[in-house]
């Protein structure tokens, strides 16, 4: 009877062996200044009132360790997207504090590269990680919310109190559904997602959170614009820059649609480069509005695009023209306006040099 359980022993610590080697994948560094395309030392403690940079260095590439084509590629469970959050342990190993489960979006360079560089607690100037509250990163952009995981308001006194100078242990969380290759669209039990993890120790202290929660604020907004930035040299040049013009239909010249543009718009300091004239619809070229039976306005079908400068930041702006009933089947050609459609920004580097044709 010895026999059966020594085999049982072996066979256990063969699973535990497994397991720690799987955990033991991806190697987590952090430091208190930002990471760049090599590694670097790092250190293991901090105190709360610390700028705080995290670097994850895998065996592969993050798309192949995480397999970030996996699933369907729903809007729910998009391809490409990570889970990142972060836990506060006692010394005890219980849990005291976390962070909201954030969406992360690695760059195709990321994905195809084996380290990962991240924000945890950073400098709101140097804020880089930009996280989303749905996968789909269309419902609000933040910076990673490191200031929420001091926050025990969640825990309703389940859990012991932070205490000043005590030590916690942050654990950084980066994750990634796993699918049934029989069920690509729902994902399998959390017990199943690929895991990375990594811990540091960080002294707490109260007096450290109001500035905590002004530099998440801060960083909110850092990404915010990089994320804008980012969208911009995505797009490039709007093609619409190089598109055929015309022929204008619209019954207004192109100087009265510029005088027209800039009377609508209140930005400061703005400039017009140039008018791009739309092709003319296949139907009717008014869309006559009604107040029940009442006309009021007609709107042209052509629609017209502007390239200009605001305090030097280049848009581009999709109008509509648009002119008042006057009765007797006669609008008010004269007194017409054009109304906003759309606006993109543009990164300044696409625009080519040109000088402006109008301003205000």
């Amino acid at each position: 009877m010895k026999k059966p359980k020594i085999i049982l022993i072996i066979s256990m610590l063969m699973i535990l062996t497994v397991s720690t080697e799987v955990l033991a994948q991806a190697k987590f560094i952090f430091s208190n200044t930002p990471f760049g395309s090599a590694t670097a030392a790092g250190k293991q403690k901090f105190k709360s009132s610390e700028f705080i940079y995290g670097r994850a260095e895998f065996p592969k590439t993050i798309k192949d360790f995480f397999d970030t084509d996996n699933g369907e590629g729903s809007r729910d469970y998009p391809k490409g997207i990570l889970i990142y959050n972060m836990k506060l342990l006692d010394d005890k190993q219980q849990e005291v504090g976390s962070t909201p489960e954030k969406f992360i979006k690695p760059s195709d360079d990321e994905l195809n590269g084996n380290y990962l560089n991240f924000d945890v607690s950073p400098e709101p100037s140097k804020a880089s990680t930009i996280t989303a509250m749905v996968s789909s990163f269309d419902l609000g952009l933040f910076s990673v919310p490191f200031s929420n995981i001091f926050n025990q308001s969640g825990y309703y006194g389940r859990v012991p109190a932070l205490v000043n100078g005590n030590v916690y242990t942050v654990e950084v969380k980066i994750s990634r559904w796993t699918f049934d290759p029989y069920n690509p669209r729902t994902p399998k039990g959390m017990e199943t997602w690929t895991v990375a993890t990594g811990t540091f120790q960080i002294e707490y202290n109260a007096n450290d959170i109001p500035t905590l929660i002004k530099n998440n604020k801060a960083s909110d907004e850092s990404v915010k614009e990089n994320a804008r930035k980012k969208a911009m040299a995505g797009r490039g040049l709007p093609e619409e820059w190089n598109s055929w013009k015309g022929p204008n239909a619209t019954g207004h010249t192109e100087k009265q649609l510029v005088d027209m543009f800039l009377a609508t718009r209140a930005e400061p300091a703005i400039k017009v480069y140039k008018v791009v004239i739309e092709p003319k619809p296949g139907g009717p070229l008014w869309d006559i509005q009604k107040n029940g039976l009442v006309i009021t306005e007609r709107h042209c079908m052509q629609l017209v695009g502007f390239f200009a400068s605001v305090s030097g930041q280049f848009r581009f702006y999709r109008m509509g023209v648009r002119e008042t009933y006057l009765g007797g089947e006669t609008y008010d050609v004269a007194n017409g306006w054009v109304q906003l459609i759309e606006r993109l920004d543009v990164d300044n580097k696409f625009i080519p040099a040109t000088a402006p044709i109008a301003s205000k």
